[in-house]
């Protein structure tokens, strides 16, 4: 089990794109309908996650962190969500 503390360490430390094996500082989107995205990115201590941006049909965008590592001092091994959110457009 993730522990908050260890969520919150994830959410905030620093990120790079990865995109064909090159490291990015930011990645152009240019958006269709329905929006659907995944960026993949790495910190400097080589964690990796997965920003997924998605466009429900009742558009609403659903953002969440996933994060994927085996490391002794996170105990999970696998895709674990650590952050969300779901904006609803007007």
């Amino acid at each position: 089990m993730l522990l908050k503390s260890q969520a919150d360490y994830l959410i905030q430390i620093p990120k790079v794109i990865i995109e064909d094996n090159q490291k990015m500082d930011y990645k152009k989107i240019i958006p269709k309908e329905p929006f659907k995205e995944k960026i993949y990115m790495v910190s400097e201590d080589y964690n990796s996650f997965m920003w997924e941006i998605d466009e429900s049909d009742k558009k609403a965008f659903k953002f969440t962190l996933h994060f994927q590592e085996d490391d002794e001092h996170i105990p999970c091994f696998g895709l674990i969500i650590i952050a969300g959110i779901r904006i609803l457009k007007k």
